[in-house]
């Protein structure tokens, strides 16, 4: 046993070896562990019924007669996620029976449109022109480019194409 062992530490394992978390052999290594300066304060946490059974009874130190050993717990059940996911979702059938109702519904709004109103939604922006809107001047008349005013006449210039 360690001589430089804190006391909380002594209490730690102690207490773990009581409620059944750690053998009395595994709480040595802890010690040792301890006593070289590393912090235990985990075991705090450790449940008991980790001793099995057939270990028979285990004398807890500091206390008076024994403890049993704790016979091992049954494994938790496990979350029913289907019973989750129906009473978000419903069941599959009822998902089944909505995406055939709107397949139909699909097919019987498709089956309802002429030939126009297909290519129409096909293409919308084919079909429709848009309006022509009036441009505005911005700039005072005889004004170049960059909005100053040149003195002297404007050129024109035209560009024939010969074959």
């Amino acid at each position: 046993m360690p001589r430089n062992l804190p006391v909380r530490d002594e209490q730690r394992l102690q207490a773990a070896v009581a409620r059944g978390a750690l053998t009395p052999e595994r709480a040595q290594h802890w010690r040792v562990y301890a006593g070289a300066g590393h912090d235990i304060s985990f075991l705090d946490q450790l449940a008991g019924g980790v001793v099995p059974p057939a270990a028979g009874a285990i004398a807890a130190p500091g206390r008076a007669g024994t403890v049993a050993a704790a016979s091992p717990r049954p494994a938790p059940e496990e979350p029913d996620d289907e019973a989750d996911y129906r009473a978000l979702f419903g069941s599959v059938e009822q998902g089944q029976r909505t995406a055939d109702a709107r397949e139909i519904a699909a097919k019987a709004a498709v089956a309802a449109l002429t030939d126009d109103a297909v290519y129409e939604r096909m293409f919308p922006s084919a079909t429709r022109r848009p309006e022509a809107a009036p441009i505005e001047a911005s700039a005072p008349a005889g004004a170049g480019q960059h909005g100053r005013v040149e003195a002297g006449p404007q050129r024109r210039y035209r560009v024939h194409a010969r074959s």
